[in-house]
């Protein structure tokens, strides 16, 4: 089944996720599921961030503010599309991260 991300959007349905073990190799692009663990080098132009305190990230930007609404989203759960340049230490390139929604605190 094909489910555009209009689709996702704009209807509430029920959604099952199916999980797939696979060898991850270097090249490949793969979702991470996980959350930011560290900001290493929070420079503009390349960000090396820690996903779930073991795989190193590299991500490329040019925006302060991109890098500020990292910082403010660490430790949230979010989904890292990244392909992967070595396997030993594990470092990823991120090419998209996929937050969810804001936490609500109600008082």
């Amino acid at each position: 089944m094909t489910i555009s991300i209009d689709d996702l959007i704009n209807n509430n349905q029920d959604l099952e996720l199916q999980v797939e073990h696979v060898k991850i190799q270097v090249g490949g692009v793969y979702p991470i599921y996980g959350m930011i663990t560290d900001i290493v080098i929070p420079s503009a132009g390349n960000v090396l961030i820690e996903l779930n305190k073991h795989i190193h990230l590299q991500l490329k930007t040019t925006s302060q503010e991109k890098i500020d609404i990292l910082k403010e989203r660490i430790l949230e759960n979010a989904i890292f599309i990244s392909k992967v340049q070595s396997l030993d230490p594990l470092m990823v390139e991120c090419q998209t991260i996929i937050f969810g929604r804001k936490p609500q605190i109600k008082s």
